[in-house]
């Protein structure tokens, strides 16, 4: 008989111990802050374990910040004007969540990605497709091109980077251009970010040209997008890129003191 009572009492815990587990879990999940842009965490779909402490995170881009630099995002140091950029109608449009870009404009888009205290921004104009021919159509090979529309993209850097093998950039604001051909491309860095499209753009105030290979990606980007993507081995470093269409073009990159 008391066995009899001890099973019961064993079975009774168990029970109580499958109760309030998940209601612990989920309390835990409920109250998950992203350290990053500090929005409550609805599901752990995105997660990173650091100095054995687990952070959950809204997005991608807010888990990769995190990764970039934790020990900054922990300690409330991070820069407040580079938070990064929430899903939009152009990411709806990328995704496939929205089937028909019905969009006519192209609304400004801005990223950043912040490197410590340091940090890369860029602010462009993103058009779509929408059944058009791009490279050699919309987008004329071996002229002069601003990387978006509307207004020439600008690149604005909170400490200094290299690009390429050793382009050396300090930080400030400045325009990106491209001039796109068939088999390689030049992405310039220019003085003048303030002007519309590349109307004004001077040859004179290039600081330094770089030449990349395009490179062909079999699902195309609807919406001209550009990323940041760290280096996981190199938290300093990583790649610029500029996605359209069927085309992406890469540029390596490092911040430096």
């Amino acid at each position: 008989m008391y066995a009899n009572f001890i099973s019961r009492q064993a079975i009774l815990f168990l029970l109580f111990i499958g109760t309030i587990l998940p209601s612990a879990r989920a309390q835990t999940q409920q109250a998950a802050i992203d350290p990053v842009c500090k929005m409550k965490v609805e599901d752990s779909k995105f997660s990173y374990t650091y100095n054995s402490t687990k952070y959950y995170f809204c997005s991608a881009i807010c888990q990769q910040s995190f990764e970039a630099a934790p020990d900054t995002y922990l300690s409330g140091n991070t820069p407040s004007d580079c938070l990064p950029a929430m899903p939009d109608y152009a990411d709806s449009v990328n995704s496939g969540i929205i089937k028909q870009d019905q969009m006519k404009g192209s609304p400004r888009r801005i990223i950043c990605q912040s490197f410590g205290t340091d940090y890369m921004k860029l602010d462009y104009g993103s058009p779509g497709v929408k059944d058009r021919v791009i490279w050699g159509g919309l987008v004329a090979y071996d002229k002069v091109w601003a990387g978006g529309a509307h207004n020439a993209t600008k690149l604005t850097l909170m400490g200094n980077a290299v690009f390429g093998a050793k382009n050396e950039l300090l930080g400030g604001e400045y325009a990106i251009f491209f001039i796109p051909g068939k088999d390689t491309w030049t992405v310039i860095i220019n003085e003048n970010f303030n002007q519309h499209l590349a109307d004004d753009y001077d040859e004179k105030k290039d600081l330094f040209r770089i030449k990349v290979k395009p490179k062909r990606v079999k699902t195309p980007t609807q919406r001209l997008t550009y990323t940041i993507t760290t280096n996981p081995k190199d938290k300093k470093a990583g790649i610029l890129s500029l996605r359209w269409e069927h085309l992406s073009i890469d540029v390596p990159f490092k911040m430096v003191d």
